[in-house]
């Protein structure tokens, strides 16, 4: 598990180097780690531009499912 939460966001499927590259510039989250323990998740995501609550739900979903793939 301390492996897959070290990972950084660019090894979760389905989200872009641009989203990516955007989160990195406007928000301090740079593993999956930072959106599994962030108590807003949702919200520092957001702080992203272009970055919405449906678009933040659905990183944090692909995070999630990593981590399951990563662990099953």
């Amino acid at each position: 598990f301390e492996e897959c939460r070290k990972l950084p966001l660019s090894e979760v499927p389905g989200i872009s180097e641009t989203l990516i590259a955007r989160i990195h510039q406007d928000t301090n989250i740079r593993s999956i780690s930072d959106v599994v323990i962030s108590q807003n998740a949702s919200g520092e995501l957001q702080k992203a531009t272009y970055v919405g609550p449906r678009r933040a739900e659905a990183i944090i979903k692909k995070v999630e499912l990593t981590v399951e793939e990563f662990l099953s």
